[in-house]
């Protein structure tokens, strides 16, 4: 990216310095990277040192300072991904691309990197490649993955000898179309038969009560008055 294209991005956002993490977003998106060059130029541009925009630069993870590739591959090692497979999966990239976690291929076509979360861990193993998701992921998916990829590249064309219910387990899943699974409502329980009231008791009588409240006579003795 030269001077004249880099200025029209720094025009977009008024020369604000507040704007340096969208600013250096654009010339990444651009150039695949942050060369140094550009970080000096926009440094002097903004009226901020050097030492502070490469500290911005390799403080988030999305930036780099190294070249990448045009396919931008994200492993997920995730709790729920590294359970289910996602070192293997990586170690299966890693031998098909012939480069290492955090590289890029000679041809400059794919850079390969690890994730802490995608935040799709029930389709793990995931694998993110360009904004694409490819769930369910295993070594024996990697190469059918890559020649989708590649296929995508070339107009969509489908990889020689395979067909599409052969790419079907990996077919890539765009992350706005994750939405959260709501569980089905539980149909609401059939209210109780209402129980039939037990008849009130009758009222006792005056004869009753005094019968009851009547003190005994104790056994042996015998009613009357002392001589």
């Amino acid at each position: 990216m030269n001077k004249a294209e880099i200025d029209k991005i720094l025009d977009r956002y008024a020369r604000h310095p507040g704007q340096i993490i969208a600013i250096l977003h654009e010339i990444q998106e651009s150039d695949r990277y942050l060369p140094e060059d550009a970080l000096r130029y926009v440094a002097d541009q903004l009226k901020i040192s050097v030492s502070q925009i490469f500290h911005i630069a390799t403080f988030y993870k999305a930036y780099s300072l190294k070249p990448k590739g045009k396919h931008i591959c994200n492993v997920c090692l995730g709790t729920a991904c590294h359970v289910r497979g996602a070192p293997l999966v990586l170690e299966g990239l890693e031998r098909k691309l012939g480069i290492k976690n955090g590289d890029t291929t000679e041809d400059m076509e794919y850079s390969l990197s690890t994730v802490n979360c995608l935040g799709a861990c029930a389709l793990g193993p995931l694998v993110t490649v360009d904004g694409d998701y490819f769930g369910n992921m295993n070594t024996a998916k990697v190469e059918k993955m890559l020649e989708q990829v590649k296929s995508k590249g070339n107009g969509g064309a489908s990889p020689a000898g395979e067909s599409k219910e052969a790419l079907a387990p990996s077919e890539p899943v765009r992350a706005e179309s994750l939405k959260p699974v709501v569980a089905e409502e539980k149909a609401a329980p059939a209210p109780e038969p209402a129980k039939a009231e037990k008849p009130a008791a009758p009222k006792p009588t005056k004869a009753a009560v005094k019968k009851v409240l009547k003190p005994k006579t104790p056994a042996g003795k015998k009613g009357g008055k002392k001589k």
